[in-house]
């Protein structure tokens, strides 16, 4: 899959500079659970993945740009990572080490693209 170029944000729209991203998303619909390093905990919508991050949807209003989180899927092990923006209850985190093929749970979602 080709990666997209993407506007940064908080930029005028004619100053808008244009950033090529550094892994190929793929849009998901999945349930997910969103964990705090003081442990507050909320559910979340995965709404697209990549192998160096994803954008969710929540309800938890103590997410953070800057914040740590934790993202689990089901069972699995979670994915610690970096919020990187957040808006009108959407977040961008940023893995903090990308996935690699031993995540299973989270590459089955990456190969799951478009189907939704």
């Amino acid at each position: 899959m080709a990666t997209r170029a993407t506007a940064t944000r908080g930029k005028s729209a004619s100053s808008r500079a244009f950033v090529e991203r550094k892994a190929a998303r793929s849009k998901v619909r999945a349930i997910a659970s969103i964990t705090s390093v003081d442990g507050k905990r909320e559910g979340a919508r995965l709404r697209d993945i990549s192998t160096l991050g994803c954008a969710i949807r929540s309800e938890a209003d103590w997410v953070r740009t800057g914040g740590i989180v934790s993202i689990s899927l089901g069972r699995g092990k979670p994915v610690d990572g970096i919020v990187r923006w957040t808006r009108d209850g959407a977040a961008g985190i940023e893995f903090l080490r990308p996935l690699t093929r031993d995540r299973q749970d989270w590459m089955d979602q990456i190969a799951m693209q478009d189907e939704w």
